[in-house]
């Protein structure tokens, strides 16, 4: 394991484990999806991060990871330390040009289920609006609570939010907001790694990285 305490928000360790890693990235996202109650997923391939601006004079964006599941299911997870008060803008933004990629003749039927995942390093909510570390937003009407669709699922974690306890307490989204979180120490981030291989794994590809 590292002999040293590494940053694992940083950009190009977050990828290096991440983004070359389709099995951890799966176990990461599943952890959301558990926590949410959602339908875990079984298999992911990375597609490309680029999105091309719709216009000349448009804007093009580069995502952190961007995969998609057999069955169409899209997931982008990004990292961001840096203090945005525009995050929810921007992850919708990012879902937005993620969902609609229709082509010609394909009805709307035809479209997916998008999934953004946020990993923040600041606290994008204040604690009385959202006091849990973990949050997920929808289209709901504002009366009724009615759910209009459930294929737009927008995360965030907000790392700051994480309370550390006994790793034997911890479920999955516990447990890897502990490996991220640069509160956590090594020494308890060893234990928590036995009950779970994908963090383990992704220690291991940070040892080679660090290299």
């Amino acid at each position: 394991m590292n002999k040293f305490k590494l940053n694992r928000t940083n950009d190009a360790v977050f990828k290096a484990v991440f983004a070359k890693h389709p099995d951890i990235t799966l176990a990461l996202i599943n952890a959301f999806f558990e926590f949410q109650g959602t339908e875990l997923i079984s298999e992911i391939e990375f597609v490309d991060r680029e999105l091309d601006a719709d216009e000349l004079d448009g804007k093009e964006s580069r995502l952190d990871i961007l995969g998609r599941t057999t069955d169409g299911v899209k997931v982008n997870i990004e990292m961001q330390v840096n203090d945005l008060t525009s995050m929810g803008e921007r992850s919708l933004y990012y879902w937005a040009r993620n969902y609609t990629d229709l082509k010609r003749g394909e009805t709307y039927d035809q479209l997916t289920r998008t999934v953004a995942i946020n990993i923040l390093g600041f606290n994008l909510f204040q604690d009385e609006e959202v006091p849990d570390m973990h949050s997920c937003f929808g289209l709901y009407d504002l009366k009724t609570g009615c759910q209009l669709t459930k294929q737009l699922e927008i995360h965030f974690l907000e790392l700051k939010k994480f309370q550390p306890k006994n790793s034997r307490e911890m479920n999955r989204m516990e447990k890897w907001a502990a490996y991220f979180s640069p509160m956590t120490p090594e020494d308890e981030l060893v234990d928590i790694a036995q009950s779970e291989p994908a963090i383990r794994e992704a220690m291991e590809v940070e040892d080679v990285f660090t290299q």
